[in-house]
């Protein structure tokens, strides 16, 4: 009862609740959500739920700082393609909060929610390819992004004898904390400056270090390859990465292997996610991210990357 910003901001919802063997529309005329909920829990109901749209009202004026684990909906009753988009609101929330507030171990529950629904999704997805059809039209281009980079991560990362769910999780948290402080027109010139990292601002060119410095407030609970991934991130095994300009010897396994799934998405992603490109995006990487770890990164993003 103590998620909303604003408690009295949402009246006249239409809300459900869900019994045995159907779901069951409720009547409180003009009372604001807060109150439905209390009435509804002074009788023992702990569950309610309300029309996508208005469930995306209410998810906006979430405030995380009192958010714990939670699941975001009924997997039973929201199809997998709204699922995405759900999740994608979530997330943009949380990253949004991180900017203005700072981290903090609510913000890492709703990631970790995220990840886990994202991540049983991705599991009944044939291949990267089918990934991109279904998914494409139900969230924004940053967050098809970053499911795509999750799906490759898993699928890379099993190819490894070291290989298990938390360095998975852990990887995919990196994922999503990597650019919190980047917004969708740092990401613009990002992709409009390419290689030529000095033309980049100061803010878009530090974000690792900021980015970093904002999760080291949270060290007990951000795991140590998470910081390294994401202070890496925009590395490359050449040297001419940004903002360290650090070569392959100075990476580890796991941050060569995000680097390059990172890589293979975004180059996907800026062909409009046209996957008949995938081969000639496989040539470039080969031929710019080799030594170190990331010859072995390659030989595994080959074997799982549909040919």
């Amino acid at each position: 009862l103590q998620l909303l910003t604003n408690p009295d901001m949402f009246k006249n919802l239409s809300v459900f609740i869900r019994l045995t063997d159907r779901i069951v529309k409720l009547n409180f005329p003009g009372d604001s959500f807060v109150t439905i909920l209390q009435k509804l829990k002074a009788k023992g109901i702990s569950h309610v739920y309300l029309p996508q749209d208005e469930f995306s009202q209410v998810l906006t004026q979430l405030n995380l700082n009192a958010i714990g684990p939670c699941k975001f909906y009924d997997p039973e009753t929201v199809s997998p393609e709204r699922q995405v988009e759900l999740n994608g609101n979530a997330v943009n929330i949380a990253r949004e909060f991180v900017k203005k507030f700072g981290i903090s171990k609510h913000v890492i529950e709703v990631i970790k929610t995220s990840n886990a629904n994202i991540q049983t999704i991705l599991n009944t997805s044939p291949g990267l390819h089918a990934f991109v059809k279904r998914f494409k039209n139900n969230c924004s281009d940053q967050y098809l992004r970053i499911n795509l980079t999750n799906f490759l991560l898993a699928q890379v990362i099993g190819k490894f004898s070291w290989k298990n769910p938390l360095i998975i999780q852990k990887a995919m948290m990196a994922n999503l904390l990597c650019d919190i402080h980047l917004d969708a027109k740092d990401f613009e010139i990002l992709r409009k400056v390419g290689a030529n990292h000095s033309e980049l601002p100061e803010c878009i060119f530090n974000h690792t270090k900021k980015a970093v410095e904002t999760l080291r407030a949270c060290r007990d609970i951000i795991p140590s390859e998470v910081l390294l991934i994401v202070e890496q991130h925009h590395e490359r095994p050449d040297g001419k990465g940004f903002p360290y300009g650090i070569t392959a010897s100075r990476f580890n396994q796991l941050a060569a292997i995000f680097i390059l799934c990172h890589e293979f998405v975004d180059l996907l992603a800026d062909s409009d996610s046209n996957y008949n490109h995938h081969l000639q995006i496989l040539k470039h990487l080969q031929d710019s991210f080799y030594g170190g770890p990331f010859d072995k990164a390659m030989e595994a993003l080959l074997s799982v990357v549909e040919l």
